[in-house]
């Protein structure tokens, strides 16, 4: 968390809401992207898919096989 997260939410000036809808946009949890309604920021679609490459490979046990 604090290599991939913090700096990402430092980075980009994100919302505690925004880093809950970017970590479940780059686990594949559900069916969404990380965007939020205006006026709020959200993560670049690029970061969260660095997020998801980095969560892989740290915790693999957290995911299955098939994403």
């Amino acid at each position: 968390m604090n290599k991939q997260v913090l700096p990402l939410a430092a980075r980009y000036g994100l919302s505690n809401a925004a880093l809950d809808k970017a970590m479940a946009a780059a686990g594949r949890w559900c069916s969404m992207g990380p965007h939020l309604l205006w006026p709020y920021s959200c993560a670049p679609e690029e970061a969260v898919a660095e997020l998801g490459g980095a969560a892989r490979r740290q915790l693999p046990e957290l995911f299955s096989m098939n994403q």
